[in-house]
């Protein structure tokens, strides 16, 4: 190829030469990059990173300057109002820790006061204890030893159950869904209904409405033919299958799976119903067997409260409701009296559920009432609290048993939109419901919070209840930012801890407005706002233990810890022990919990194993499977407390009490309701991620590599996961398509191996899936054998990445000012490589044609191909580039997944050879550098591709909305075009085309989730078009570009993890294009182009700049490893 840099390179003999011509050289510096934002780098300045600046895009330039100047003019928190410099936790003696908002950063040496300073130096936060003692300031290289304890903290924190909304509302009785219409005769077998269990329960209905059953005959028939007659005697209301006399034997099991007819011979009204198969009652029943076996008891309460609700949240295979009203009613009947002696009730005899049980009685009645046809007693609008609006209501209850999706459908109804109140109260909800999601949906919930504030301020009850919530939402992203501000440090997000105090301080004000609102309207609403504010103080108190670890030396700032705990505490008990006040049940459950939490901070296991007990007692009563997913965490966690190795009887009862939370956060997670991008479920999960990080460590140290394997599975990428198994083979006959770990590993391709990555708070672990489909789990260490610290590890490679990016920048002053190649980065990737694939690892992986990298975390951005497998041992001069092997020269290929199982549902869509090509390049832009190497990467297509490219929109004509008409067509689509990624913004990262009349030319991430691409292999020539977030979520799920294409339905995605030097990347897409035009599955063409292009350099005896990783390790590919074109003949 006749490039500049080669044309000069034939020249040069010299190094002197080399240095004294390398602008020329070097021409390749001053080609187009495509893309120039630097997505890992922290921004030295939080609000500049809200800015492309560098992009030299026309309208983000300008923004840019403004920005600037604005933030040159005044300080960003008096301009703007968003972010104080510096917060200062105060205390006095005598008084309650109070949280400061600081207009401007004080000199720690100086500042007066006593307390906790934290400031934002440059966008990195800064901490001291002042008066100072005789130690140095805290500083983000010390946040690695602060925040070991710190990640105690934080998981072992466990998130408050539900949302604070459910303390802030009056819990009404239940209203269970829609009604089914239907006429008098025969409740169940339900007509037109369907029934798990083939031992049917025969019930009737009263004559006339009225408690009176004559004596009658029932002929049950499968189409033409008579299968058995049951007799009922008068007054007789129900017979079970087993008490029918005279069963034949065929049937005494239970019916066959089938369809069947009921009737009376009397001429009453006959009832159709059809009896599931064994294949569809063990995919239904699946999680609750699983829960009976982790409480062992299908008579435990919370056994019998998931099943029910479980059996009544069915849907068909086309999304619609479907539940099984018979199978819940005889579980319900048939467990009542067990259930009920249980929690110590009394039995009473029969098969009602007794009066005690109020959730299970009620629950029992709203069956019944959906059955029968009758309207479901409506005691709600009859509450205190309640808003007099019935859809409101509704949700509220709904909001309080923890059924979000129910909830937030409710709210949609067009009878809210009446009046301003009742649209208020919608958005107040709705917004409720969003603050579950966790902190995925922040920004809808923020502006749905403040419009019902705004708009309800006139009403004092519904002025509370906005203040309330909101304060709680406040709380709620406190403690998100609390819980995972080490990695968010590490991985270069902006204040993290600041942002938490300043969440906090503003929640602190809402619930206070919310005290005096309470003030006219009763005791009950001022005990919800004091339980909610002892849940903040306790946060407070995690904040300042974060910040002031216990150390050698003793502790600076235990008083201020101290004095939190014991607010929170006083809060609390004022609730738990308070009497002659009727207290809802929720409120007492929640003010419990927090002292239960507080009891465990203070290592006081016995109280709050106590205080736990009372409270789950008061969320089964209530219905609340949200309140018993928190109470078992917390549980769990507590086993494990203590000084010392936990024995093993306490590490089975954690184990226990953790896979429990797990198996509920699950039943939890399908009641939030799905946005496009599955922002919101992934929030819900972030959450709990922690709990999946302790299951794994108890079962790694049990030495079950396969079923930890399984919840570090669980813990990923589930929201990709949840689109791609709608579609998958098997989820339209009953299941969702997503096959079991255990079904995967069975079924393990032989020439393919796995490492899975997962980064807990402290640990980091790497799974490996060899060729048999056998697990094995490694702990990563150092050279030395130590562990590695998973924040330790984020924040190195994040330098790394930040490295990285421009290296040809950066290489051209080196080389300008005579000190040559910088050799240390074969250093630093070996001993990534020593990390990342230690030596029994990669003995493993070489057994593989295929290994599929699953990273977690920042992995996701890490050019695995590029680690040093061996340094380059020779004495290099400065005017040598080093020549190290990588993995990229081992014989597999790699290809990444964001998860074994979304890898699995993408292998398992059919595999087609791609016949037809599509391709969009711009070379030059209205607002943006050119890009000349575009042009030739659209002329190498054509020559190798032809006849089968279909369509092709080539500088002018790539306009936006041209453009997104390739992603609908299938085969293989060609993008070559600035990209940028929006690390604190994803969904806005974009590729750039021409504006036209529909579209503005920036293709966002967040337009890709909204629509459909039906290309099956997706090549972006664009920079940091495999980036997402800065620091992604917990629960590991990404929203970039990449991960927006995997979504939307491409099956494989070829991108870069930093800028693509333009006097290069033609040349690798060239080979890359050849390679899978002879056939090759797309990583191994993408291999063999990246060989060959290292290969021709080694053998070159001038220098080679271009031997740098930077130059050709930029692309990944991820998804599907077998998405191939078809072969030319």
């Amino acid at each position: 190829m006749n490039y500049a840099t080669v044309t000069f390179r034939d020249d040069v003999r010299k190094f002197g030469a080399l240095c004294a011509h390398a602008g020329d050289m070097l021409d390749g510096w001053n080609h187009g990059i495509r893309g120039h934002a630097q997505p890992i780098a922290p921004s030295p300045h939080p609000f500049i990173a809200l800015v492309p600046i560098s992009l030299r895009l026309g309208r983000f330039a300008i923004l840019g300057i403004v920005v600037v100047g604005l933030l040159l003019g005044k300080p960003a928190w008096c301009q703007t109002g968003i972010l104080p410099p510096a917060v200062f936790i105060r205390i006095e003696d005598g008084r309650l820790p109070e949280v400061v908002l600081l207009e401007r950063a004080p000199s720690p040496g100086t500042f007066s006061g006593k307390g906790l300073l934290v400031w934002s130096d440059a966008g990195r936060e800064q901490w001291r204890v002042v008066p100072e003692p005789q130690r140095k300031a805290g500083s983000p290289g010390a946040l690695a030893m602060a925040s070991r304890f710190t990640s105690i903290s934080r998981g072992e924190q466990p998130v408050p159950a539900g949302d604070a909304a459910s303390v802030a509302t009056v819990q009404i009785d239940q209203l269970l869904g829609q009604l089914a219409i239907r006429g008098a005769g025969l409740l169940t077998p339900p007509n037109f209904g369907r029934c798990l269990q083939p031992q049917i329960t025969i019930r009737r209905l009263p004559a006339n409405r009225k408690p009176h059953f004559p004596a009658d005959e029932l002929v049950l028939r499968q189409g033409n033919r008579e299968i058995l007659r049951v007799r009922m005697n008068e007054g007789q209301a129900a017979i079970r299958w087993s008490e029918i006399p005279g069963l034949p034997q065929q049937y005494r099991d239970g019916l066959p799976a089938g369809e069947y007819t009921l009737r009376a011979e009397s001429g009453g009204e006959s009832t159709t119903f059809t009896v599931e198969d064994d294949e569809i009652r063990a995919w239904v029943l699946e999680l609750p067997d699983e829960l009976a076996g982790l409480v062992g008891s299908k008579a435990d309460p919370l056994y019998l409260l998931v099943a029910v609700e479980h059996l009544l949240a069915q849907l068909d295979e086309n999304g619609r409701p479907q539940p099984y009203l018979a199978d819940a009613l005889d579980l319900v009947e048939a467990n009542a009296m067990d259930v009920a002696r249980s929690v110590g009730a009394e039995a009473d005899g029969t098969r009602s559920v007794p009066a005690t049980l109020g959730y299970f009685k009620g629950l029992r009645e709203g069956i019944v009432a959906r059955l029968s046809g009758s309207p479901v007693p409506k005691q709600a609008a009859e509450r205190d609290g309640a808003t007099g609006i019935a859809a409101v209501d509704r949700a509220r209850q709904l909001i309080e048993e923890g059924k979000w999706k129910k909830a937030r459908e409710t709210l949609d109804s067009p009878e809210l939109a009446d009046s301003p109140r009742a649209a208020a109260l919608a958005s107040l909800y709705r917004a409720v419901i969003l603050a579950e999601s966790g902190p995925g949906a922040d920004e809808e919930a923020r502006a749905l919070f403040r419009r019902a504030i705004e708009e309800l301020e006139n009403e004092p009850a519904d002025a509370y209840r906005a203040r309330v919530n909101y304060a709680s939402f406040l709380l709620g992203r406190a403690q998100d930012r609390l819980y995972n501000h080490a990695f968010e440090i590490a991985s270069g997000v902006a204040n993290p801890l600041i942002h938490a105090l300043v969440n906090w301080r503003e929640s602190l004000d809402s619930y206070e407005k919310a005290l005096e609102l309470a003030g006219s309207l009763g005791p009950a609403e001022a005990a919800a706002v004091q339980v909610n504010r002892a849940r903040l103080y306790r946060l407070l108190a995690d904040v300042i233990r974060t910040l002031d670890p216990p150390r050698a030396g003793g502790r600076n700032f235990a008083a201020g810890e101290r004095s939190a705990a014991e607010r929170a505490r006083e809060l609390a008990e004022s609730v738990a022990e308070k009497s002659g006040v009727q207290i809802e049940a929720m409120v007492l459950a929640v003010a419990l919990e927090t002292l239960a939490q507080l009891d465990y901070r203070a290592g006081d296991t016995r109280s709050c194993c106590r205080h736990a007990n009372r409270a789950m007692e008061l969320y089964l009563a209530a219905g609340s499977v949200a309140g018993a997913e928190g109470l078992h965490r917390l549980l769990g966690l507590a086993e494990l407390q203590g000084s010392g190795q936990p024995s093993a009887e306490a590490r089975k009862r954690a184990l226990d009490h953790l896979l429990v939370a797990q198996l509920l956060a699950e039943v939890l997670r399908d009641r939030i309701p799905a946005d496009q991008a599955g922002l919101t479920r992934a929030g819900f999960f972030a959450r709990r991620a922690y709990v999946h990080e302790r299951i794994l460590e108890l079962l790694l140290a049990e030495g079950r590599a396969a079923e930890a394997l399984r919840y570090a599975e669980l813990a990923k990428a589930r929201a990709l996961e949840d689109v791609l198994s709608i579609g998958a083979p098997g989820a339209a006959a009953g299941s969702n398509g997503r096959r079991e770990l255990s079904e995967i590993l069975a079924d393990w391709p032989d020439e393919v191996a796995a490492v899975e990555y997962f980064l807990g708070t402290e640990r980091a672990w790497a799974m490996v899936v060899d060729t048999s489909g056998q697990v094995s789990a490694h702990s990563l260490a150092d050279a030395h054998g130590q562990a590695v610290a998973s924040r330790e590890l984020v924040e190195r490679v994040g330098q790394f990445l930040s490295g990285m990016g421009h290296q040809a920048d950066k290489m051209r002053p080196r080389l300008t000012a005579g000190r040559g190649f910088d050799h240390g980065w074969q250093d630093t990737l070996q001993q990534f490589c020593l990390e990342l694939l230690p030596g029994p690892v990669l003995g493993q992986l070489r057994k593989a044609k295929t290994v599929l990298i699953v990273p977690h975390h920042i992995l996701h951005y890490f050019p695995f191909v590029a680690l040093v497998t061996e340094r380059d041992r020779r004495r290099l001069s400065q005017e040598q580039m080093a020549m190290p092997k990588f993995v990229l020269d081992e014989p597999f290929v790699v290809c990444y997944a964001p998860s074994l199982t979304a890898w699995d549902l993408l292998r398992r869509q059919p595999d087609a050879p791609i016949r037809q090509v599509q391709a969009a390049g711009i070379v030059e832009f209205l607002d943006a550098p050119s890009l000349p190497g575009a042009r030739k990467d659209i002329e190498n297509l054509q020559a190798v591709f032809g006849p089968r490219i279909h369509k092709l929109l080539p500088g002018r004509d790539a306009f936006e909305t041209d453009a997104r008409k390739l992603f609908d067509e299938r085969g293989l689509l060609f993008v070559a075009t600035h990209g940028l990624n929006q690390a604190e913004k994803p969904l806005a990262s974009f590729l750039l085309f021409h504006p036209d009349r529909k579209n503005d030319g920036y293709l966002t991430a967040g337009e890709l989730y909204a629509g459909h691409v039906a290309a099956d292999l997706v090549v972006m020539s664009a920079c940091y078009s495999g980036l997402a977030d800065r620091s992604p979520l917990p629960g590991d799920d990404l929203f970039g570009l990449q991960r927006a294409l995997l979504h939307s339905g491409a099956r494989t995605v070829v991108a870069g993890v930093w800028d693509v030097y333009d006097g290069t990347g033609p040349e690798l897409m060239n080979g890359f294009f050849h390679e899978l035009a002879s056939g090759k599955p797309t990583p191994q063409a993408l291999a063999d182009s990246q060989r060959v292009f290292l290969n021709r350099l080694r053998q070159s005896d001038q220098v080679e700049p271009w031997l740098h990783p930077y130059f050709w390790a930029v692309y990944t590919a991820t998804g599907d490893d077998r998405t191939r074109v078809l072969a030319e003949e």
